[in-house]
């Protein structure tokens, strides 16, 4: 249960539809770990012909640190402790180098 209560809308009921279904695609235990578990959460107007992202968050690897610098996302939820692991091996997550360092 959420801490606040659902909006009211039908609109809102199915994107609560759609957010259990992500995550029970993601969360398929079948799905090798690096495999397709990772869920991209977009808010924007589906109004007309076409969607209109606003806001689109995912969560993932701190790759998608770059994707965020380069536009594709607003925001990205990930785990820190890889970006301290790679600095402490002096390693980087892509060709560009360690973001941390």
């Amino acid at each position: 249960m959420s801490a606040y209560p659902l909006p009211r809308g039908a609109n809102f009921r199915r994107a609560k539809t759609l957010w259990e279904l992500a995550l029970d695609v993601a969360g398929n235990p079948a799905n090798p770990y690096g495999g397709d578990r990772d869920v991209c959460i977009t808010v924007g107007n589906g109004s007309g012909a076409q969607f209109r992202p606003k806001l689109r968050m995912a969560t993932g690897s701190p790759i998608l640190a770059h994707e965020v610098a380069a536009g594709g996302l607003e925001m990205a939820f990930v785990n820190p402790s890889a970006f301290l692991t790679q600095a402490y091996r002096g390693v980087a997550s892509s060709k560009r180098g360690c973001p941390c360092a």
